[in-house]
This record gives C-alpha cells, sequence and structure tokens, in this order.
C-alpha cells in the first residue's frame, strides 16, 4: 500500500520536529503501531479523536492535517 497524503504529512510534521514514531504515539496517546499505519497508508480514515490527538501533539490544526487529504 502506498502512503497517502495524510500519511506523509504526519511523517514529514513528525520528522521535522525530530520525533519518532514512539515519541508521537505517546504524545498523541495513541499506539505507535497506529501512527505506523496512518503514515504507511494502511489507515485512510482515523477517527477525529485521533486526527485531534495527532494534530494536538504535532501542534497544528485538524484542517491542516485534512489539508493533505
Amino acid at each position: 500500500m502506498r502512503p497517502t497524503k495524510l500519511g506523509r504529512r504526519v511523517a514529514t510534521l513528525r520528522d521535522a520536529r525530530g520525533w519518532t514514531q514512539v515519541e508521537l504515539a505517546e504524545r498523541a496517546g495513541v499506539e505507535r503501531s497506529y501512527i505506523a499505519l496512518i503514515e504507511r497508508g494502511y489507515r485512510r480514515t482515523p477517527s477525529r479523536r485521533v486526527l485531534r490527538d495527532i494534530a494536538r501533539a504535532l501542534r497544528v490544526t485538524v484542517d491542516e492535517l485534512e489539508e493533505s487529504r
């Protein structure tokens, strides 16, 4: 499966902060494997709650994450 725009955006923002998937997962309160699924394109439509938590951890808005969809 190819990464989605959302997955690439999450990975890019995470990398820009110098964080591992584990660090982002801990900050967002989700499993590391879930972050990996999003970044790889296996989880194309995360719940609004998960998007909100990831956005908050990355210090962006949900709209900024979704612009990439």
